[in-house]
């Protein structure tokens, strides 16, 4: 189960939109809407900020709720303090596996610029279509070129509000046969920074076990952001 669990923690890390801007720009132009929220680097940002995070990891099994703190101005291997483990002070074997799930420069997917369209632009919010390019994926995340992803962004606040990452067919991850996931963020905007920074993000995941399967599920809530 320790195998499952870090493998939906390393998916996580995949989850970070990098792009070019397309014809969707068009679209966006005549909405007024900036077109930095192709690429909000949302996670990137997050990097050089200071947060708390709560992680709540769910198999059919078991629970595991992990408190965290990150800064990044501490140099690297010290940025993330790892607080506790269900309420509990973390194991010197939990803390390994937490930093080993949380990289501070994770791979980064790029988006096929000429993927993007437009799939909704209705009831004042559009919706944006992606996918990856399989040809600049790393061994890493070479699953991503199987899944594609959606940006709602609300046409009356001109800001992103929501990112969806769900697979097109099974994927095989780490040696795991996945047959679904689905993963759901949202986004705040630091009016002062100009910039997005994650708010909330859950992932779901279900594991093919030969016949049977296996849900898993992670919920990340992001708090307390400040300059450090």
């Amino acid at each position: 189960m320790k195998t499952y669990t870090y493998t939906l923690l390393f998916i996580l890390a995949a989850f970070t939109v990098k792009g070019q801007q397309s014809e969707v720009v068009k679209v966006l132009n005549r909405f007024q809407i900036d077109t930095s929220v192709l690429h909000h680097k949302a996670k990137e940002n997050a990097a050089a900020m200071a947060f708390d995070l709560k992680q709540v990891t769910r198999t059919s099994a078991s629970e595991k709720i992990a408190l965290a703190l990150f800064d990044g101005s501490k140099p690297d291997g010290n940025k993330w303090n790892l607080n506790s483990v269900n309420g509990k002070q973390p194991s010197l074997g939990q803390v390994k596996s937490f930093l080993k799930a949380h990289p501070v420069a994770p791979l980064i997917p790029v988006i096929d610029q000429n993927s993007y369209k437009i799939v909704s632009d209705k009831d004042d919010q559009l919706v944006v279509e992606f996918r990856y390019d399989a040809d600049k994926l790393s061994p890493e995340n070479l699953f991503m070129k199987d899944c594609k992803g959606q940006l709602f962004i609300n046409a009356k606040t001109k800001l992103l509000e929501k990112q969806i990452i769900q697979n097109m067919a099974p994927l095989k991850v780490n040696g795991i046969k996945i047959a679904k996931l689905l993963t759901v963020s949202t986004f705040t905007f630091n009016q002062g920074l100009k910039q997005y920074l994650p708010l909330m993000e859950t992932t779901n995941m279900v594991i093919q076990l030969l016949a049977l399967t296996s849900d898993s599920e992670i919920i990340s809530e992001y708090s307390n952001y400040k300059n450090p």
